[in-house]
């Protein structure tokens, strides 16, 4: 027996549902009818695929390949079954946007997408760049946009935007009055982390902290426990860097040494639906019009 587009679309649903029965239902099958699919399949491929756990079931080694793979026949196939009309996609695109660099410009990217594309049901998620990625890769986003992230395998990347990294602090912080700042008259002052612990990782976290290290400064860094930092917004002593602001109270002063953060559009290797091909062309034409 061959596989066929069936026996993909079953095992990817299996594998992002983690559960054969939420897998079934969402295809609008039976169990069993799904369970012999997943057994033609991993008689085909010659290996398991799939190992049972406690709440449902777990990806093998092999498993992960073939899911990868499956996913690049199934974009391939929707590419092909779209290519006579590539300016009219349809369904839904699930838009991952980074909270380290929440700027109002990317959800009214959005919003003019979804103008222009009325057949294309768009939903939005925010979180922190490295959790946008996973989930990319794990088939729940379809793309994203993030924050200086740190690259994973699997993933297609492409910056959107260079942004200038500017010094957010509150208005009564003693440099809020200054034209520009260097790194080590920041480094002077706390200095605020995105993400807490979950953020130590983060690609974001990391270009701050080799702003700093390139200037020969180690500032004392704090990580709120809050996924965006109002805690640090009402600190009048701590500084943020970033590209963006999160309150009206704030001001953002402009770091000194041109240094700037790069926006960048990810989406799984080989995923190229209608949805997403319209939307990286949309968003690479709308970029730069903050």
């Amino acid at each position: 027996m061959g596989a066929e587009l069936r026996h993909l679309r079953s095992f990817v649903a299996v594998a992002e549902e983690g559960n054969i029965g939420r897998a079934a239902a969402r295809m609008f099958i039976s169990q069993p009818a799904l369970s012999r699919r997943l057994q033609q399949l991993e008689q085909h491929v010659g290996v398991p695929l799939l190992a049972r756990v406690p709440h449902g079931v777990e990806l093998t080694d092999a498993g992960r390949e073939v899911l990868e793979r499956a996913r690049i026949a199934l974009d391939a196939v929707e590419e092909a079954m779209t290519i006579s009309q590539p300016d009219e996609p349809s369904g839904q695109l699930r838009l991952g946007l980074s909270v380290a660099g929440l700027d109002r410009h990317w959800y009214d990217l959005a919003d003019a997408f979804a103008e222009r594309h009325r057949r294309v049901d768009v939903e939005i998620h925010s979180a922190l760049s490295e959790l946008l990625q996973r989930q990319v890769l794990a088939g729940g986003l379809d793309v994203a946009i993030v924050l200086e992230p740190s690259r994973q395998v699997g993933l297609h990347y492409e910056v959107l935007r260079e942004d200038p990294v500017l010094a957010w602090m509150h208005a009564e912080h003693p440099l809020s009055g200054q034209a520009h700042v260097t790194p080590a008259e920041v480094a002077v002052h706390p200095v605020t982390l995105v993400g807490g612990p979950a953020g130590r990782g983060s690609g974001f976290n990391a270009a701050v902290r080799r702003i700093f290290a390139d200037a020969g400064c180690a500032p004392e860094y704090r990580e709120p426990l809050d996924l965006i930092p109002f805690t640090a917004i009402h600190d009048r002593g701590a500084v943020l860097l970033s590209v963006c602001g999160y309150a009206d109270e704030v001001r953002g002063v402009p770091l000194a040494g041109d240094q700037t953060m790069r926006y960048e559009l990810v989406h799984r290797v080989g995923a190229a639906s209608a949805a997403v091909r319209a939307f990286k062309a949309f968003a690479a034409r709308h970029a730069r019009d903050a």
